[in-house]
């Protein structure tokens, strides 16, 4: 009776473990998620941690309606940050506003920095106190700016304020001289039209040769503008100018001086590097970008995806195609060159991008580890580039460092420990581009290996 119970118990236990390595084969591996490209805002790398982040304003107290030009410093150790640095902008009033262009950027908006600075604009169509805060990684500096309302002493007529709806053209010369037609409601003779520049510049008026109550037209002023292409300014309009009922409006968007003829410059590329197939989304900062425009990289035409007179993005031509006879570097230097198809003005900043190889893993090692994880996987390879995604046989592992030619993972415990047999190949992707490469081409699989079951020895007398 003893052994006949000893024997129910072994085949009590054999039971058990077929069902537990019936639940292992069942379980079918599942490879991590392709992940789409990137977004053209990872600037230069890493965020500066601990940098010092400086807000300014050219106008602490505007009129409601008027804009204030913010510009945002950041340093570390004294230095500019490197061009492309994120910068967070929010604001608890009103809208920002691109300084070139005057589109309209919401409340909060992405940045990136050129010479350790950013500029936007901040309007606010109403008067009252407006918070910008600015963010760099771990570090945030705020500047509270308060809009007010335009002076009215003893308003005249039937005491209706005067509104800006419009204005024609937008921008116009340096050279002044051109004609704009402002229209609005309620203007009246005596009427002064000022363009305002902010600090340092101040106020330039304007020469109005006709009124009515619904438009005015005036003759731009002069401006310099040596220290750049593009100088933004508010019009500002005074109706019953000297009267005791004189009142003031602004425009909500800026009217920009340009030159007629701009003359692209780069300053910096931003990712600077990219695989040998193209397609990496790639943001050229600069000045003087005036659409249409065409870039190339060597000898290939890029696709623009956007225009801005400091930005452009752009996606990068196959490597193969930077050379005129369709032989171009398997990796290597490039330079870019940007073309205003309008002006036939151009700019190339040599060896300003770099083509990599294409993601391949070569080795692995090693290619087994417990079911229970801790495994540190080394994986050999070219173009990696951080940050990056790991799976090791079929599951989830956890990356602790990464270089273009090196990955080391680590393995994470298999949901059900006690499985033995699992695993499958290698995939290692690139979060930034979405390029990825598995192992199932060149056969390099790891497997997942189990204690082994505990052995039971029956003792007894022989039957």
């Amino acid at each position: 009776m003893r052994i006949l119970r000893q024997r129910t118990y072994l085949f009590a236990l054999l039971a058990i473990l077929a069902l537990l390595f019936a639940g292992c084969k069942a379980e079918s591996p599942t490879a991590p998620p392709t992940t789409g490209g990137g977004n053209g805002s990872s600037g230069s790398g890493t965020p500066p941690t601990g940098a010092s982040v400086v807000i300014t304003a050219s106008n602490l107290s505007p009129v409601a309606g008027s804009v204030s030009t913010i510009t945002v410093t950041v340093t570390q150790n004294n230095n500019p940050v490197p061009n492309g640095t994120a910068v967070e902008l929010e604001t608890s009033k009103g809208e920002f506003q691109d300084v070139a262009t005057g589109t309209s950027l919401g409340t909060a908006t992405l940045l990136t920095t050129n010479g350790g600075k950013v500029t936007v604009n901040l309007t606010a169509s109403s008067a009252g106190p407006a918070t910008v805060r600015a963010v760099v990684n771990n570090v945030a500096a705020t500047l509270t700016i308060t809009f007010g309302t335009a002076p009215i002493e003893n308003p005249g007529g039937d005491g209706t304020a005067p509104t800006i709806s419009s204005f024609s053209p937008t921008s116009g010369t340096p050279a002044g001289g051109q004609t704009v037609t402002i229209t609005g409601t309620n203007f009246r003779a005596p009427v002064r039209v000022l363009f305002d520049f902010g600090a340092p510049i101040g106020t330039k008026e304007a020469f109005v040769t006709s009124v009515t109550p619904t438009q005015i037209t005036v003759l731009t002023p002069a401006v310099d503008l040596a220290g750049g292409q593009a100088l933004p300014a508010t019009i500002r309009v005074i109706v019953g100018a000297g009267a005791p009922g004189e009142q003031t409006v602004s425009s909500s968007t800026p009217f920009n001086f340009q030159l007629s003829v701009l003359t692209p410059q780069i300053t910096t590329i931003s990712p600077a590097s990219g695989p040998i197939d193209g397609g990496t989304r790639v943001t050229i900062f600069g000045s003087g970008f005036q659409a249409p425009v065409q870039v190339f990289f060597g000898f290939a035409e890029a696709q623009v995806l956007t225009v801005r007179f400091d930005q452009l993005i752009v996606i990068t031509p196959n490597a193969r195609d930077t050379n005129d006879n369709g032989s171009g570097p398997a990796t290597g230097p490039i330079p870019v060159k940007v073309i205003n198809i309008n002006s036939a003005t151009n700019v190339t900043l040599a060896q300003a991008f770099r083509y990599v190889p294409k993601m391949q893993i070569t080795a692995v090692s090693p290619l087994s580890g417990p079911a229970s994880g801790g495994t540190r996987v080394t994986i050999d390879g070219v173009g990696f580039n951080d940050p990056v995604a790991v799976s090791i046989g079929g599951f989830v592992a956890q990356p602790i460092k990464v270089s273009g030619t090196q990955v080391v993972a680590v393995t994470l415990p298999l949901e059900n420990a006690s499985c033995g047999g699992a695993g499958g190949p290698i995939v290692v992707t690139n979060v930034d581009n979405g390029d990825f490469f598995s192992t199932t081409a060149n056969q390099i699989q790891f497997t997942y290996k189990t204690p082994k079951p505990i052995e039971y020895f029956l003792t007894g007398p022989t039957p």
